[in-house]
């Protein structure tokens, strides 16, 4: 099914304010009437089958509740998409510091399965990867 463009669902909008004001119910298994204070029978369409009836009868409080739920939605989905464009820079750069630190976890690694004594290396390493010790002198 195609996404309905902004000016379908304001025509959908429309055609729900100028139809006959609700509720509407069913007589005789296949007419929908409104019901209301004033009218109490009034013809709003006749169908073959009742199911078509039931349907009908339902559009009048179904439809503006469904556009109701659509514009709750489209403004959740622009809240969302402008906190993923707040928070992308931050994102992209977790995940550059998490590709760093595993490449330094592989480089430990490496080092303690072809060494000796790998404690000054996996101590340089882990001093050169993370910020709290960058730029700080060998105590």
């Amino acid at each position: 099914m195609k996404r309905l463009k902004d000016e379908e669902l304001t025509a959908i909008r429309e055609r729900c304010e100028k139809a006959t004001a609700g509720p509407w119910d069913i007589c005789d298994g296949t007419s929908v009437y409104e019901v209301g204070e004033k009218v109490f029978f009034a013809e709003v369409c006749e169908t073959v089958r009742p199911p078509d009836a039931n349907f009908v009868s339902h559009v009048r409080e179904d439809v503006p509740r469904l556009l109701a739920e659509i514009e709750d939605l489209k403004s959740k989905v622009l809240v969302l998409r402008a906190h993923i464009s707040a928070n992308g820079a931050e994102a992209r750069h977790t995940e550059k510091v998490v590709r760093a630190l595993t490449e330094k976890l592989r480089e430990i690694d490496a080092h303690v399965r072809s060494t000796p004594d790998p404690v000054p290396h996996i101590i340089k390493t882990l001093k050169s990867a993370l910020p709290e010790y960058r730029g700080k002198e060998d105590a």
